[in-house]
């Protein structure tokens, strides 16, 4: 008979998609079923229904503010831990696994309540608020970066690094899947789930740079929201050929497919660069909560893996001169994507999973 398990949190790629891989894994080891719970505007309510697992929604909000929009992001805590409560009595999981975002919360103090085991993962080098408020309650708390610990107090930590979705391992270079030459040297533009305007909007500056090399290198590139036509239209404008799309759900093509990859310095692009062993131009989001992409993109820069660049760089020309250093020299990517790879921990998803079954069974 199979177990169920439930994964708690979302909002974005960077806490869903670990998820994703830890269930692909626990789905290869042990007899489960796997239940979601996120909310109705996160990115779960998109990808999740498509991997054809439950989805169940809850009331959650985010702290950000003051004054009477945290006082509504509480009740909304409240009104979500009665709704997760509910849920968790129903389901009976054997293990509740929380990966942050601020749907996690309720559901991770609704786990606990119930007596039910909580695990925790936190992708980032500087964990958010609803896993420092979760950190005492959960059995074991998996981590990205052994230096995150210092803000858990006496959580139970072990350092696993970031799942990757073990799908991305399975792509090969194929430009045609993306209406691109085969000859063409193609770079693999995104900002994460949701796109990055400042991304897309150097890009668009810096096309001109590329009109000389338009028969020898093609994109990809993801622009999120409803900024894919703007884009699109600017690649045709010069000339040059790209597969513009606000969403690219086959990323283990896409990834396989770069010479060169172009992106945000999230936890789980960190992961998912390295465990591919793909070089990297990385700009990080420069407000992230403790300017952790900043940290996480000059890691891989020392190791000489990834060159970053950041916002405040990113002048007229700036990206794409970037680029054109890299792309057409074979034995510099190559040099960078073996960094990367010796980076990556292609087993994280499989640790966590393990560890997680074992225990909530009892067997160490």
């Amino acid at each position: 008979m199979s177990k169920r398990v439930v994964m708690a949190g979302g909002g974005t790629g960077g806490h869903l998609f670990p998820a994703l891989a830890v269930v692909k894994e626990l789905e290869e080891l042990y007899p489960c079923e796997a239940h979601f719970v996120g909310t109705s505007r996160g990115i779960e309510a998109d990808i999740i229904p498509g991997e054809g697992y439950p989805l169940h929604t809850i009331v959650a909000e985010g702290f950000r503010g003051r004054g009477i929009r945290k006082l509504r992001a509480l009740g909304k805590v409240v009104v979500g831990f009665c709704q997760s409560l509910t849920l968790i009595f129903r389901l009976k999981p054997l293990f509740v696994l929380g990966v942050g975002g601020y749907a996690s919360l309720p559901v991770g103090l609704a786990a606990f309540f119930s007596r039910r085991p909580l695990f925790l993962h936190e992708q980032n080098a500087v964990p958010g608020l609803a896993n420092r408020l979760l950190a005492p309650l959960a059995k074991r708390f998996f981590l990205t970066y052994s230096s995150t610990a210092s803000y858990l107090g006496k959580a139970n930590t072990l350092v696993t690094g970031n799942p990757v979705r073990r799908e991305l391992f399975l792509g090969r270079r194929d430009p045609s899947r993306f209406d691109l030459p085969d000859s063409s040297k193609v770079v693999l533009i995104f900002g994460g789930s949701q796109g990055a305007r400042s991304i897309n909007e150097a890009i668009i500056d810096d096309l001109k740079v590329f009109k000389e090399h338009r028969n020898d290198i093609a994109f990809i590139h993801q622009t999120g929201g409803t900024a894919s036509k703007e884009v699109a239209e600017a690649y045709r404008r010069e000339g040059l050929t790209a597969h513009v799309t606000p969403f690219i759900y086959d990323m283990a093509h896409a990834y396989a497919t770069a010479s060169l990859v172009v992106c945000r310095a999230g936890a789980t692009t960190i992961s998912e660069v390295t465990a591919l062993g793909k070089p990297s131009i990385l700009i990080p989001f420069p407000h992230a909560v403790g300017d952790h992409q900043l940290q996480n993109a000059k890691m891989l820069e020392k190791e000489g893996a990834s060159q970053v660049l950041r916002e405040e760089e990113m002048g007229p020309g700036v990206l794409g001169k970037r680029i054109l250093e890299l792309v057409f020299h074979e034995d510099r990517l190559a040099e960078m994507g073996g960094k990367a790879l010796k980076l990556g921990r292609p087993e994280a998803g499989k640790e966590i999973a393990v560890k997680c079954w074992r225990e909530a069974v009892g067997e160490g």
